[in-house]
């Protein structure tokens, strides 16, 4: 800082404003001097407070009552949320267990209730959940309540009771657990198969009637069932009727579509009652007179006409020797000459 300036500021303080009361001796002369027109309608400037008139007395208490009304729900809900979590850790710590440990019981004592029963991949699913659990209250404010309390016993004491299982197990043992386990396992699954192979079974029927429905094929007929002798007897009748029916039928119409015989028919077979009532001789007669035609007939077609004159000539002589009446020369009227 030079001294110019200093001595600058000192001038600056040591002037002052002329009086405006002043005698008219100083105003005469002053008068020759220059003075600056006052302002007129200028606001005073400066940074001064408002008049309070009471409209806003208290608004800062409640806003600040308000904020700390907020702050104490949010605070609530998050507890109310830390136990819930905290609740549903516990039931997943404290599931599958028989029953619970107490706090005068030994902790010892209960090992082994259900855990034996656990592989060993459960009981360290359970070691997991119950060091969730113990992590999850540490989270938690101070002040532990109830819910919270509890989850810490039941998590410690899950931790400890799986700890032992797991030092005092071997592995023949969980050798054993897995076999039996795999065991029932493949019981189930030959239930699983056999139910799955009824189903298959009765699915195939389903579509083959359903097709033929659809198509209009006859059913299969079914097995006959065992009957009683009493249905046997009632069957037989039954069956006895509709056969003596059908013959009865089947009689009208071969008498009406059958031709009746024909005489050459019953010429060529005689009934037996005819062949008894003829004599004997003439019965050999049509056959031996049968055999002769079918014997010249063979000659004339092997021999020629001579062949067929001396077998006419034969047929003449044998003529009486089968039961033909012989003719008397003597008798005869042609060569008598009656």
């Amino acid at each position: 800082m030079s001294v110019t300036s200093a001595v600058s500021g000192n001038l600056k303080r040591l002037r002052k404003r002329p009086r405006e009361g002043a005698d008219s001796g100083s105003e005469s002369g002053l008068s020759d001097i220059a003075m600056p027109a006052p302002k007129v309608g200028a606001k005073k400037g400066g940074r001064g407070r408002p008049a309070t008139t009471g409209k806003y007395v208290g608004v800062g208490l409640s806003r600040r009552e308000a904020a700390a009304a907020a702050k104490a729900a949010a605070l609530a809900d998050k507890l109310k949320e830390d136990e819930r979590q905290i609740a549903a850790l516990t039931k997943r710590v404290t599931e599958g267990r028989v029953r619970r440990l107490s706090e005068s019981s030994a902790v010892v004592s209960d090992v082994g209730v259900e855990a034996e029963d656990l592989p060993a991949s459960d009981l360290n699913q359970r070691l997991v959940d119950a060091v969730a659990a113990i992590r999850q209250v540490s989270k938690v404010s101070k002040g532990l309540s109830g819910c919270s309390k509890k989850a810490l016993k039941e998590a410690t004491a899950s931790i400890l009771e799986s700890t032992q299982v797991l030092l005092t197990r071997t592995v023949t043992e969980e050798t054993a657990l897995l076999r039996a386990q795999n065991k029932k396992l493949a019981a189930q699954m030959a239930e699983l198969r056999k139910e799955h192979e009824e189903l298959k079974a009765e699915m195939v029927n389903f579509r083959r009637e359903h097709l033929r429905q659809e198509v209009g094929l006859a059913l299969p007929t079914q097995q006959p069932q065992p009957q009683l002798p009493s249905q046997e007897t009632e069957l037989t009748r039954l069956i006895r009727k509709e056969v003596a029916s059908f013959n009865a039928r089947f009689s009208v119409l071969e008498g009406k579509i059958l031709r009746p015989p024909l005489a050459a028919d019953q010429r060529s077979t005689p009934t037996y009652a005819a062949q008894a009532a003829t004599p004997r001789a003439a019965q050999l007669a049509p056959a031996a007179a049968a055999t002769q035609k079918r014997t010249a007939a063979s000659q004339m077609k092997t021999a020629g006409p001579q062949s067929n004159r001396q077998s006419t000539k034969e047929a003449k002589r044998q003529g009486p020797l089968l039961g033909q009446p012989s003719v008397n020369p003597l008798l005869d009227p042609r060569r008598s000459g009656r």
